[in-house]
Order: structure tokens, then sequence, then C-alpha cells
């Protein structure tokens, strides 16, 4: 969840047992302070040609109820990000997913997406391994949208961008294709044997054999 303000809630600094020495509870380790750190999950069909996209309608709070967003929800100090992630979409969906790319973000210096005031969302692509979503925690609906209708539903603020990315990420296609083969060439037909058989110390396909006969 990420939090009733529709973002995690502001950390507080102080020491946390198991986090990174000199951390910031909520601020992702080796960046510096001033962001706190959400995941997300754009739950797609196919990790490599995504076709449709999950969207969560959110229940509270009152200003942001009713809008869709993609599931997710805040790092727990100490916690590592794929790990956050894994166990949001656990507790909002009631799901296990593999996880595909990461969504790059706009800033290179910064990672994920904005999240006003003082966030920041990394997201990825996800795909259901076990379970049937459903709207467990802070949602009462999800929709599973078709290719061409990913924006058709009302995103909240902060998720639009990042939907409009996706959308240009799946029309690009797998983010590596693999290299053509060369054509291949017919193959050639043997030569015809001579009505008495192969010469001696040869094969019936022309490969000259070794040994004793």
């Amino acid at each position: 969840m990420r939090g009733v303000d529709g973002v995690i809630p502001d950390a507080t600094p102080g020491a946390t047992p198991g986090a990174t020495p000199g951390a910031t509870p909520g601020v992702e380790p080796g960046r510096d302070a001033g962001y706190a750190l959400v995941v997300g999950g754009a739950v797609v069909d196919d990790l490599a040609v995504p076709t449709t996209l999950l969207a969560a309608r959110r229940t509270e709070p009152p200003h942001l109820a009713g809008g869709w967003e993609l599931p997710g929800g805040k790092v727990d100090p100490g916690e590592e990000p794929l790990a956050a992630l894994h166990r949001e979409l656990a507790e909002e969906l009631g799901v296990q997913v593999e996880v595909g790319r990461e969504l790059p973000g706009p800033d290179p210096d910064l990672p994920g997406w904005p999240l006003p005031p003082l966030h920041r969302m990394r997201v990825w692509l996800v795909r259901v391994v076990a379970g049937e979503p459903a709207p467990i925690e802070v949602h009462d609906a999800l929709r599973t949208l078709p290719a061409g209708q990913w924006l058709d539903v009302g995103w909240l603020p902060a998720d639009v961008p990042i939907v409009r990315a996706l959308v240009a990420l799946a029309s690009t296609g797998p983010a590596e294709r693999p290299a053509e083969r060369p054509a291949e060439r017919p193959a050639e037909r043997p030569a015809e044997l001579p009505a008495d058989g192969p010469a001696q110390g040869e094969s019936t396909d022309g490969r000259a054999v070794t040994g004793s006969p």
C-alpha cells in the first residue's frame, strides 16, 4: 500500500535492526536522502510482448478513492526493493509473480518515477505465476485492460506518465530480438553411385572410412 495520501508516509529517522548502517528508513540505501522508495508492479500477460495491463481502483483516502493505479507500495526499512514488490503484490492481490524488466524512469540520476512530494516509485513488469488477482487490500476493483485501452481508465495523476511509458514500451516489442538466421541453402543431392556400389574405402555418402574391413 502506498499510504493514505497515495504515497508512503514520510520516513522517520532512527536506527532499524537489519537496515544499512547510516541509512534513513524507507530511503533506498546508497542514495542521497530526500526521497522515500515505493515499488509498483505492471501486471501483464507476457513479459516480452505484453498485450494486457492490470489496473486497480483505490478505495482510500477520499480524495483518491475511485482513481486507478498500478498495485504496489512502500519498501520497508532494510528491505530490498524486489522483496518489497513480491510482498506488496501478495498482500494487495493475493498472487505470486515472475519479475521482468524494470521500466526506466525519466531521470537517469534517480531511481524510478516521481511520486510527489517526496517519494519515487520503481516499476517492474510482472506476470502472475500463482493465484488469481483479487482486490484484497485498499482496492475495490481490478480491470484487465487490453492493448489499445491502457489509458482508458482514470489513472491517478502520478501513474499517468508511467502508463504512457508502458504503452510505448509495449509498442516496441521485445527488448531483445534474436538475430535472424541466414537462409538455409537447399541440401545437395548426393552423387549417384556406380552400379557396382561405392569404391573401396568410401562410405555410401562419399566420406572416407578407416579401419580394417
